[in-house]
């Protein structure tokens, strides 16, 4: 097999995006032909670094918090990415072209149909689109039961998706170091409680001001610690008015995000929709409690009632943060079983083989 990953990304930001394509490299690398493509890191025989705008650089000052596709820094950096993809994929002979950014996708089937490529092209729904938006690619790869049903609901025929959850890289996240080791190398006292969210930065998606709000609304004081890309820089602003010292907001590296985990006392996802939600797995696998939107996809991602929050309506968040401070041994209940679930049920090592198999079903017309 030649298999190509894409994730422009990769190098520059940390999102869910960006781990589960390297997480997803790193698994199976060593078993078959696998180049990974990315915007930026170490280069190396099955690692290409390819030359795109950042979102990050000039364009974000040109087209600061557009809601139009067409004038965001990301479809930039994905078109320039695509561009500079094209001639390995002309030389490459690449059967696969597995991807996990929406706008990169819409690129390269143009390249696909201009230049008579015969690739086959994986969508991974990491983001919840709705399934009107990702007709086109050959196969798509949904991340959930919930998703998956609403694909089919929607028309999508079953023979072209593939139900796989990803796996979690454990190397990263669990250390030997204590809490307490941890939080004095951060600087965090012992007896603060740490509510943790990794996550974009943003209004729209993952509603980082609503987060802040919750946390302002708490009776008791908490340090909210919010580790992402930040895609709204007005929030800052926010967060800074209404937590003061009582929040931080960090991009630290990948190899990192296992501390944040280890020192916290507390996760919170408040997006009310995910592809997957590969931070809120990371979370549990790392012992720590998670509060996630009722719904049924996070219903079925943490398997535990307890976890789940209506949070469409302003206070109960904050009413559940409240009520599990409170009460430390149901706190610990929840942790306990939170790692047990996630290290049932995602791992790297039990789950690489679906991926593979996916990809020679695939190849071999079975789509």
């Amino acid at each position: 097999m030649r298999i190509a990953l894409a994730c422009s990304g990769m190098g520059r930001v940390q999102r869910g995006y960006e781990r589960f394509t390297e997480d997803l490299f790193n698994a199976i690398n060593d078993r078959e032909s696998v180049t990974l493509f990315k915007g930026d890191g170490v280069r190396t025989g099955t690692e290409k670094v390819l030359w795109s705008v950042s979102r990050d650089g000039l364009l974000k000052k040109i087209f600061p918090d557009s809601s139009v596709p067409r004038l965001q820094p990301y479809y930039y950096e994905c078109l320039t990415f695509a561009l500079s993809f094209l001639p390995h994929l002309v030389r490459g002979r690449y059967q696969i072209v597995h991807y996990i950014d929406p706008p990169l996708g819409n690129f390269l089937y143009r390249l696909r149909d201009k230049f008579r490529l015969d690739y086959q092209m994986i969508y991974t729904n990491g983001v919840g689109m709705s399934p009107r938006h990702y007709q086109r690619p050959d196969h798509i790869h949904q991340m959930s039961l919930a998703h998956y049903q609403t694909a089919v609901d929607y028309g999508i025929p079953e023979t072209r998706m593939t139900v796989l959850p990803p796996g979690v890289n454990k190397n990263r996240l669990l250390s030997a170091a204590s809490k307490k080791e941890i939080r004095r190398k951060y600087g965090v006292a012992d007896d603060t409680f740490v509510v943790l969210s990794v996550s974009a930065i943003n209004r729209s998606h993952k509603r980082i001001d609503y987060l802040v709000e919750e946390t302002a609304a708490l009776s008791k004081d908490c340090l909210l610690w919010v580790d992402g890309h930040v895609e709204d820089e007005s929030i800052l602003t926010v967060a800074s008015e209404r937590l003061g010292r009582n929040c931080r907001i960090t991009h630290v590296s990948s190899q990192s995000v296992g501390d944040l985990y280890q020192l916290a006392d507390l996760f919170v996802l408040a997006s009310l929709e995910e592809g997957f939600g590969i931070a809120i797995v990371e979370a549990m696998y790392s012992g720590l409690p998670v509060l996630v939107h009722r719904n049924a996809h996070f219903s079925w991602l943490v398997g535990n009632e307890n976890c789940l929050v209506d949070m469409e309506n302003r206070g109960n968040l904050a009413a559940r943060i409240a009520h599990l401070m409170d009460h430390p041994l149901e706190l610990g209940a929840i942790s306990s079983a939170n790692a047990a679930e996630a290290r049932k049920r995602f791992d790297w090592s039990a789950s690489k083989e679906g991926y593979l198999e996916m990809y020679r079903r695939i190849i071999s017309g079975h789509n």
